[in-house]
């Protein structure tokens, strides 16, 4: 019977659902990061928000690393010491994160040569 009347529930209001993060995620620029063994990096559009939300996703298959920061950036390969403000990203994932009131993004691999695509907006 619960689940008789979850279905219903689900026919008449279709937006409820398991979403997976990421999924209201609302883009408004997209941009392309060669991430190779040197730190590359580019400007973000903010779409008029007052902190930015970024959705990347690497279509490499090595792992990646990315930073962000307010007019410039550079991304390191985490060593044993501590590296602060790299997220990892790894090949064939994708990572929304919060960089607050950073406009630039910056990534870097350990080895090779991936291409991470970086989405700016809001939402999660």
């Amino acid at each position: 019977m619960k689940n008789l009347i979850f279905s219903i529930i689900l026919i008449m209001f279709p937006f409820i659902s398991s979403a997976s993060p990421g999924d209201n995620f609302r883009p408004c620029q997209t941009v392309a990061l060669s991430a190779t063994t040197t730190s590359s990096s580019v400007s973000l559009n903010a779409c008029g928000a007052s902190t930015l939300q970024v959705d990347c996703y690497n279509s490499g298959s090595t792992t990646v690393f990315v930073t962000g920061g307010v007019n410039s950036a550079t991304s390191s390969v985490p060593t044993g010491t501590a590296s602060n403000g790299n997220y990892h990203i790894a090949g064939g994932a994708d990572k929304v994160f919060d960089l607050g009131v950073a406009n630039t993004i910056a990534a870097i691999a350990a080895s090779g040569t991936d291409t991470v695509y970086c989405s700016s907006g809001s939402g999660q």
